[in-house]
């Protein structure tokens, strides 16, 4: 399992959106195109409303970093 977690600012454990924290847009997409890592399970955790809007765009960002979706 990956657990991926990016944050706004070390040592605090604050959690950010894609592209927001110290993982960059660029770092998620190497990772969900790193075929070492198809097959393993991954947990995302980001900040979230009542409605979970953020959870919607955060998938879409990483969906559209898939490149063997396109």
């Amino acid at each position: 399992m990956i657990h991926t977690l990016s944050t706004r600012s070390a040592p605090r454990h604050r959690h950010e959106h894609i592209g927001k924290g110290a993982i960059s847009v660029k770092g998620f997409e190497l990772l969900v195109n790193d075929t070492r890592f198809e097959h393993i399970p991954k947990i995302l955790e980001t900040p979230k409303s009542e409605d979970l809007h953020e959870d919607v765009e955060n998938m879409r960002i990483l969906r559209s970093l898939v490149k063997w979706l396109h």
